[in-house]
């Protein structure tokens, strides 16, 4: 069987007869979050692909979600609150219309800001501690109660508070320090799509 030797490639092996062209550009944000589930993720990835930029949202039919994401109705409806929970989109119910799906700034979303300074403080300690094992502090630091903590109480402060916690569990169970630079409070940059 052949196989592909770039991503860019991929885009000339799509059958000619598809009726499902083009390709959704998905945040590695989103697909690296450690608090989404794999259906949160595959129905945020299903909002996007439908995202009408002319209207502003994504209004897939109830159906449709079902049948694509071959899951029930309990289990679409609990995806969609958890996404919603999780403050990457807004429901609106609308009489007779199918449901209007708006997608969230991933910039104000505590579980996408605490992941990726989780992966900042990773990069940071490979960098400083090469050869020391972190990831077994951080699974335990993002499985407690102390890491729900920092999402329920989610501010613009809080991805610093959470780093220094991320150091002090690491210094005091590997016995290394990882020095880190404060990040700004915001720090947003634009998406590229």
């Amino acid at each position: 069987m052949k196989t592909i030797k770039t991503k860019a490639e991929l885009n000339t092996t799509v059958p000619a007869q598809t009726a499902n062209t083009g390709f959704t550009q998905v945040p590695n944000a989103i697909i690296l979050c450690f608090d989404l589930t794999t259906d949160e993720k595959a129905l945020y990835l299903l909002l996007l692909k439908n995202f009408n930029d002319t209207y502003g949202y994504s209004f897939p039919s109830w159906e449709y979600i079902k049948t694509v994401l071959k899951r029930g109705d309990g289990k679409v409806s609990s995806t969609l609150t958890g996404l919603e929970d999780k403050g990457l989109i807004i429901r609106k119910k609308s009489e007779g219309k199918r449901n209007r799906y708006l997608l969230c700034p991933l910039a104000n979303v505590p579980c996408i800001a605490l992941s990726e300074a989780t992966y900042y403080f990773k990069k940071q300690a490979k960098e400083q501690a090469d050869g020391i094992e972190i990831w077994s502090v951080i699974e335990e630091v993002i499985k407690s109660e102390k890491y729900r903590t920092f999402k329920k109480d989610y501010n613009s402060g809080t991805v610093n508070e959470y780093l220094r916690y991320l150091q002090q569990q690491v210094e005091l169970k590997k016995r290394v320090k990882i020095k880190l630079q404060e990040l700004p409070e915001k720090t947003t940059r634009p998406l590229p799509f």
